[in-house]
C-alpha cells in the first residue's frame, strides 16, 4: 500500500502545483492593475479586492488539501521530541496576531502541565484547535480560551482547550472531524473545512484521539500516549 500512497501523494502535489500557476498569474495581474489607482473607479477597485480575496481562499484550500494528504506521511510518529509546555506555548504564539485581532484571551497554567516530551507536531494540532476556538465565537463576545493538560494513571496525556464560543450540538460531535464537514456558513466563518480532520489524522499516527467533551462553548480534548518524561 505504501507505494500506492506515495504515488497518490505525488499526484496531489503535482496537481496542487498546476492549480497554483494560474492562481499566481491572476494575483500578479490583479496587483499590477491596482498599482494604477488613478485610472480605476471605486467600483473597479472593489472588484479587484474581491478577486484577490477569492484567490487567497483558493490558495488556502489548495494548501489544506496538501496538508491533509501529508498528515499520515508519517504523521507525528517521526517527529522530534519537544516539551509539552513549549509545544503549547509555540501554538499560542502562532495564533497571537489572530488572538489580538479578535480581542481574545488565552490562558495556560504552565506550572500545572505534565513534564513530558511530546511529538513536536502536537504544536500544530493545538494551533489549529486554538484557531477554531478564536474563530467560532458569538457576535460581540470576546473569545475566552483556557488550555490545560493532564496525565492519567496509564501515562496517557490529554490536552483540553475550553472556549466560550458558539458550541457544537451533540449530534455533530463526531461528523465535525470529517473532511469538508461544515456546520456553519463559509461566508460567516471562512476556512478550508479540513482543520479538525487534519488534527485527527495526525493524532491517529501516534494512536491518539481528538474529541469534543461536554461543557460550555466547546471543550476539545486531544489525547495521546506518553512518550518520555522531561527533565
Amino acid at each position: 500500500m505504501q507505494p500506492e500512497n506515495d504515488a497518490a501523494s505525488a499526484l496531489i502535489l503535482t496537481f496542487a502545483h498546476d492549480l497554483r500557476v494560474p492562481l499566481r498569474s491572476i494575483v500578479m495581474t490583479t496587483q499590477r492593475i491596482q498599482r494604477r489607482p488613478d485610472e480605476l473607479s471605486a467600483e473597479i477597485r472593489t472588484k479587484l479586492e474581491e478577486i484577490l480575496a477569492a484567490a487567497r481562499k483558493q490558495e488556502e484550500l489548495i494548501a489544506a488539501v496538501v496538508e491533509y494528504d501529508q498528515s499520515l506521511h508519517p504523521g507525528l510518529s517521526g517527529d522530534t521530541r519537544l516539551a509539552l509546555r513549549l509545544a503549547i506555548q509555540t501554538a499560542c504564539m502562532k495564533v497571537d496576531a489572530y488572538r489580538q485581532a479578535r480581542g481574545a484571551s488565552i490562558t495556560v497554567d504552565s506550572e500545572a502541565l505534565p513534564r513530558v516530551l511530546v511529538p513536536s507536531g502536537i504544536s500544530r494540532v493545538v494551533e489549529k484547535v486554538l484557531h477554531n476556538s478564536l474563530k467560532f465565537q458569538l457576535a460581540d463576545t470576546p473569545p475566552v480560551i483556557r488550555v490545560e493538560a493532564s496525565q492519567d494513571v496509564d501515562g496517557r496525556i490529554t490536552i483540553r482547550v475550553h472556549d466560550n464560543g458558539i458550541g457544537i450540538e451533540s449530534a455533530y460531535r463526531t461528523s465535525v472531524f470529517e473532511p469538508f464537514k461544515r456546520l456553519n456558513s463559509a461566508v460567516e466563518y471562512p476556512g478550508s473545512g479540513l482543520g479538525l480532520s487534519i488534527c485527527r489524522r495526525l493524532l491517529e499516527s501516534i494512536k491518539g484521539t481528538i474529541r469534543i467533551e461536554d461543557g460550555a462553548g466547546v471543550v476539545l480534548a486531544i489525547s495521546f500516549p506518553k512518550w518520555e518524561s522531561a527533565a
